[in-house]
């Protein structure tokens, strides 16, 4: 079932709709938010809410935040068609990825990501977080202490590929 939650919407959010309201107390993106107000799992004074519907202070908002999925994000190594590695060297890595190719794997996400390229290319990948699938070239940047490649927008770490003795 979940977590259940219960506030009272403070002073600072009268007026605000019911999803960014719960965005902002609970730290969740207004679209997470939208989607627990349209699977019924938020109330506002012990009624079921819809996310446009708008908070008073001193309302009882109750959220109902489901448990986590068990399963974890595994990474396969997979070419991505039309990524392109533009710059590698000792310092950093420069990515050119196409629109519908995620960042890096994430709970949800099926379709092609970056790290999955990088490791198809060789590259020793650990990640976490979620991504999302737009355009962009990404630079990856290597630490010399430990040769791993660091993303800050997407938490990844990646080693550099051993060279052909």
């Amino acid at each position: 079932m979940g977590d259940a939650r219960t506030l009272f919407v403070p002073d600072g959010l009268d007026g605000e709709r019911v999803d960014a309201a719960i965005a902002r107390l609970f730290g969740f993106s207004r679209t997470r938010a939208a989607e627990l107000a349209a699977d019924g799992m938020v109330t506002l004074n012990e009624r079921v809410s819809p996310k446009s519907a708008r908070v008073s202070a001193g309302d009882v908002l109750e959220v109902v935040i489901p448990d986590a999925p068990s399963a974890g994000v595994e990474l396969v190594a997979e070419p991505v068609p039309g990524m392109s590695i533009v710059h590698d060297d000792d310092d950093l890595v420069v990515v050119d990825k196409p629109v519908g190719v995620a960042a890096h794997p994430s709970v949800g996400w099926t379709g092609p990501n970056v790290v999955s390229g990088l490791a198809a290319a060789g590259y020793r990948i650990a990640t976490s977080g979620a991504g999302r699938p737009v355009s962009s070239t990404r630079v990856w940047h290597i630490r010399n202490s430990s040769r791993a490649i660091h993303s800050s927008q997407s938490k990844c770490r990646v080693s550099q590929p051993a060279s052909p003795t």
